[in-house]
């Protein structure tokens, strides 16, 4: 399971979405089925990444919304400490303009405890993110230089490629326009030698056109051609209103009452189900809290993605979060 992940991030990275996508699939069926809770907490985090690569913001932000709720739910039973999906949820809010979203998924990291140096960085990553989007960019640059010596120190070399975008285009805002060209460049010249391409274009479209008209990318070399064209080619931010707006309307569109919504409301046995599958629980645990039998089990949730128009789990989560039949 774990392979197949770090085979679908390296493929992400390397822009081979397609391929991503292959290795990931196997993965959704262990979702699909129920697992363990850690095990569920890192496939919807790499799902949800891989949707944020492909512009599909609103799938992002339901696998990461998922993943986050397990992973706070269910901690006792992960016996790692999960991945940093509350942070990557704040940055999809903040792809589709919801900057109030993003603080609040942000202020939830309060009441956790971080020990992974990788989480304490993202976390402080999209921290800064998030003041940049809310035009702080001095507060954003002192938290970035000092965030930039410990992914240096720590040798974290796509965290530290991260921060000195975020650090330009903070940058950028002050209007320091050497000191922003010199906090891109290195950042170019960290990811050619790690081989990191994909992070660049899911930065804004501002840092995009920042990056194009660097002099490094003007060069012939592979790496550099490459990400040129890339970026040139690259239309995921070029309609960021667009998402932000279609988000809206689906949210404003949720309908205040979920009987009228459903041609046959979900039995309370049902509700149930769903809501131990919103815990995180995989089938046979449902069954031995339930007291009935993993078939029975299995028929009830073919009955609830019936009643949704769903196929798989986290549909039905999301669909239920909807019609407010789970309220988070």
């Amino acid at each position: 399971m774990l392979l197949n992940a770090a085979l679908t991030e390296i493929h992400r990275e390397r822009n081979q979405l397609q391929d991503a996508a292959a290795h990931l699939a196997p993965l959704l069926e262990h979702v699909d089925q129920g697992t363990e809770p850690g095990q569920h907490v890192v496939i919807q985090h790499v799902r949800g990444h891989l949707a944020f690569s492909g512009g599909h913001f609103q799938t992002a932000i339901s696998a990461l919304e998922d993943a986050e709720q397990v992973g706070r739910k269910r901690r006792e039973h992960i016996v790692f400490e999960p991945p940093a999906s509350a942070a990557f949820l704040a940055r999809c809010y903040l792809a589709v303009g919801q900057v109030a979203q993003a603080r609040q998924s942000l202020e939830s990291l309060n009441s956790q405890t971080v020990t992974n140096p990788l989480s304490r960085e993202q976390n402080s990553i999209c921290y800064a993110r998030l003041l940049v989007a809310e035009n702080k960019p001095e507060q954003a640059l002192g938290l970035l230089e000092a965030l930039m010596a410990e992914t240096e120190q720590n040798e974290h070399n796509r965290h530290l490629v991260e921060t000195l975008l975020v650090c330009g285009e903070a940058l950028a805002l002050q209007g320091k326009d050497n000191e922003c060209r010199e906090r891109l460049e290195r950042a170019l010249s960290v990811a050619a030698e790690a081989g990191f391409m994909r992070l660049f274009v899911e930065e804004s479209l501002c840092l995009q056109n920042l990056l194009l008209g660097l002099p490094t990318l003007q060069s012939e070399r592979s790496w550099q051609r490459n990400l040129k064209a890339l970026l040139q080619s690259q239309t995921m931010f070029q309609g960021e209103k667009a998402p932000a707006a279609e988000l809206r309307k689906e949210r404003e569109s949720v309908p205040v009452s979920p009987e009228n919504n459903l041609a046959e409301p979900l039995s309370q046995r049902e509700l149930e189900v769903l809501e131990l599958i919103h815990a995180g629980h995989a089938n046979k645990d449902i069954a031995v809290k339930m007291g009935v039998a993993p078939t029975t089990v299995k028929a009830h949730i073919r009955n609830i993605y019936g009643k949704l128009g769903v196929g798989r789990r986290t549909e039905a989560l999301a669909r239920a979060r909807e019609l407010r039949i789970l309220t988070q």
